[in-house]
């Protein structure tokens, strides 16, 4: 999809003002929300999948498996190959190109995702997935955008789950501990801007 030059722009300044007041954070958690600009940005497919990649790689470095959990570790690994080899592949192609196969491929990894952390708990009238491992649900958003790449909304939902973090003293939403991963989100769409104001 061909987006606004101008409207990219818009977004991309807004995560910096985003940065800019984690800067200067001033004791009170910023709204999460906040980050919904990333959905105009992921409308995008390929720049949306190719983010995810990122973030995924990003995150990989950062797990900490414990000694029964070579399974998904060998998931999480498929899963940054699989993902690497669609965007190398859509890239030449200038579109996102995925196959059936690798569709297949990609419903069995988000499968064992699924299974990994699949206990629930019961709140109020609805079931509240438990999360025992945030990283390993990071990498699984990351391959949802891959499955789900028509839908921009997967794309603020991996950003939130990489930058929300939480403290008794600040509150829910981006914290100080938020400002290197925020980087890491506004370094991708400003690296993005650049490259598309060269191709226009």
């Amino acid at each position: 999809m061909n987006l606004s030059i101008k409207e990219i722009k818009k977004r991309i300044d807004k995560l910096e003002i985003l940065n800019g007041e984690l800067d200067n954070f001033s004791g009170f958690a910023i709204s999460i929300t906040r980050l919904t600009v990333i959905k105009y940005l992921c409308k995008d497919s390929l720049a949306m999948c190719g983010y995810a990649l990122e973030i995924a790689k990003k995150t990989k470095t950062r797990i900490e498996y414990k000694e029964n959990e070579k399974d998904i570790k060998k998931t999480v690994n498929l899963s940054l190959k699989i993902m690497n080899s669609i965007m190398k592949q859509s890239k030449e192609q200038n579109s996102l190109e995925i196959n059936a196969d690798d569709e297949k491929q990609i419903q069995r990894l988000l499968s064992a995702f699924c299974s990994y952390q699949n206990d629930r708990k019961r709140v109020h009238w609805s079931d509240v997935r438990l999360i025992k491992n945030w990283q390993i649900l990071i990498i699984e958003d990351a391959l949802n955008c891959f499955e789900y790449s028509e839908d921009p909304r997967k794309g603020y939902e991996l950003t939130r789950i990489y930058t929300e973090k939480y403290d008794s003293s600040f509150g829910t939403g981006l914290i100080p501990k938020s400002k290197e991963l925020l980087l890491d989100v506004t370094r991708y769409w400003k690296k993005y801007y650049k490259n598309i104001s060269r191709e226009k």
